[in-house]
Formats: C-alpha cells, structure tokens, sequence
C-alpha cells in the first residue's frame, strides 16, 4: 500500500510540474488587430512631453514603452494625443483601446477598466509608476496659507492641470480650482500669483523647476499618494482580456526598470 501510495504522489508531482511547464511555454496573447492608444495633449515632462495634438521628437517615455510592449506582442500600433474630455469619451465608447499614464478617478472608473484584485479593487501591482500629489506654493505665501495636510488657514485657491487627477481631487475637496493647460504653465501662472497653490504630481516638478524667483516650494504634507495605470476601454476588455494583462504586465515592468524597482509586484497582479 505504501509503495503504491508513493507511485501515486510521484505521479502527481509530475503532472503538476507538466502543468508549469505548459503554462510557461503557452504563448503569449497576440493582437488581432492594430492597438490604437490615446494619450492626453498636456505636457507630461519625460513621459510625454510637448503640448497639443502632435507628438515631440523624441516622444517621451509612454510612447517609448507602449511600441516596446506593442511589438513583442505582434501589436501595430496607432498613437493619438486628445484633450482631456475627449480622451475620457474615445476610451469610454470604444474609439481608443488603451491609454497611457493615466490615474483612476470617480468619472474614469465609471467608463474605463482598471486592472482590480480578487476583492475588486483597484490593483496597485500594476501602476506604471506612483506619484505623489503635492501643493506647491511661492515660498513667501507659505506661513500665511497655513496648509496642515487637510485644510489651510484661509479660503485657497487652487490651480491644475485641466481634466487631471490631482485636479480632480481638489474639485472633490470643495476648493475653488483654476484648470491650467499643464504643469508647467501652472508654475509659471503660480509664481504670478494668479492662484494660491498648484496642485500636481511629484514626478512632474523637477527640483530645478522650483529654485528661480520668486522661489516654490511643497507643502507638505502630501494630499495623497496616486498610482498611475494604462486603462483600456471596456470593448477591449472584453474583446482581448489576456491580451490586456499582458499589456498592462509588460507596462509595469517597463515603469517599475525605469524608476529602479523590482518588477515582481508585476507579475503578482490579478490584472
């Protein structure tokens, strides 16, 4: 019995390790038809510089990584700058198949799939990269703004890049906003004290950028810490889902090696 129970267990062992093997050498998801990826027109620094519906030479990091990802999956590839508002609607209706380095709000959740974990929420495992959202102000206004992490000392007025994530945020907060046409702008229109504080991602605002007169500084602490995706519209989800995690895999590992992070957590997501 004993011997018969030990022929039993190796064979279970081997047809477990079988079922790696298969699983390893599966091949990977293909596209069936060319990968049209939206990216929004405000300038995002080294990950997509140059504003409007062009795109720069070179054409920054999102585009660098989406044809990288594109091509070992057998995806052609089309590349579209939008505003904004049209950017939400082509992904909400099907007219792009996937954006770039975008972060989850309650109007992007409603119309665009998200990677999610077995509970459904939202799965950080595959941001590109996380930022966090900071207010920056001229160094002279700091003491009367009185910033504490919630709230300031006096009504503040609030600038930021229009249709962005840290926009929204100070929206949901009740802040009197001002939409800028990108982050750079929003400084230049801060130090002119057009408004009391720019809100925006710490990765957009090199230290250098804060140092000319009349000189900027974060407030701390951070409004919030956010994590940055590439969502696909809900026609693509549900025409290619592998394909999708594959992407969304293959993206991760290319913003995690970009930063100088390990990329495990990228594989680890649910997606």
């Amino acid at each position: 019995m004993k011997r018969a129970w030990t022929f039993l267990s190796a064979l279970a062992i081997l047809a477990s390790a079988g079922l790696r093997a298969a699983s390893a050498q599966a091949p990977a998801p293909r596209c069936t038809q060319p990968l049209r990826v939206a990216l929004v027109d405000v300038d995002l620094g080294v990950y997509l510089p140059g504003q409007g519906g062009q795109l720069a030479d070179p054409p920054g990091l999102f585009v660098q990584w989406v044809r990288r990802e594109a091509a070992r999956l057998g995806c052609a590839v089309t590349l579209q700058r939008l505003p904004p508002a049209r950017l939400l609607q082509a992904l909400s209706q099907g007219d792009a198949d996937i954006g770039i380095g975008l972060a989850p709000t309650r109007e992007r959740e409603a119309g665009w799939v998200f990677p999610r974990d077995a509970q459904q929420r939202i799965d950080g495992r595959l941001a590109l990269l996380e930022a966090q959202i900071l207010l920056y102000a001229r160094e002279d206004r700091q003491r009367a703004l009185g910033w504490d992490g919630r709230r300031f000392a006096a009504p503040a007025v609030v600038g930021g890049a229009k249709g962005s994530a840290p926009l929204a945020l100070a929206q949901e907060r009740g802040w009197k906003t001002v939409p800028v046409m990108s982050t750079p702008q929003g400084l230049k229109m801060l130090r002119a004290e057009r408004f009391d504080v720019l809100v925006a991602p710490s990765v957009l605002v090199e230290p250098g950028l804060l140092q000319a007169e009349p000189r900027l500084l974060a407030l701390q602490p951070p409004l919030v810490i956010k994590p940055y995706f590439a969502p696909v519209s809900p026609a693509m989800w549900q025409r290619q889902p592998e394909l999708v995690k594959a992407l969304w895999r293959g993206l991760c590992r290319a913003g995690r090696e970009h930063a100088g992070h390990s990329t495990a957590r990228c594989d680890a997501g649910s997606g």
